[in-house]
């Protein structure tokens, strides 16, 4: 079974000026997520969770083995702080 990662319930989104704003509420912290933080914001939600990396490479000209730890690292700490869950089977 192929899991995929969405926004939790308590997850607030803000778009302005192309960069997407993030917290839990109600007590934060508030992540900016620009640039590529936004992108993989953006694979993250957008797909299986298996496949994050190779997209992410794939939209910015790079090989996988070159943004695998950054990508991995950073999805793994929107999880920690309860931005994105796995969503339901």
């Amino acid at each position: 079974m192929t899991r995929s990662l969405r926004p939790s319930s308590a997850t607030a989104e803000l778009i302005h000026a192309d960069v997407r704003y993030a917290a839990v509420l109600p007590s934060g912290p508030i992540v900016v997520l620009d640039g590529v933080a936004g992108l993989i914001w953006a694979e993250a939600c957008g797909g299986p969770a298996e496949t994050i990396v190779d997209r992410v490479a794939a939209s910015t000209g790079t090989e996988p083995d070159e943004v695998r730890a950054d990508v991995d690292r950073f999805v793994a700490e929107l999880v920690a702080l309860g931005l994105l869950v796995p969503d339901a089977p």
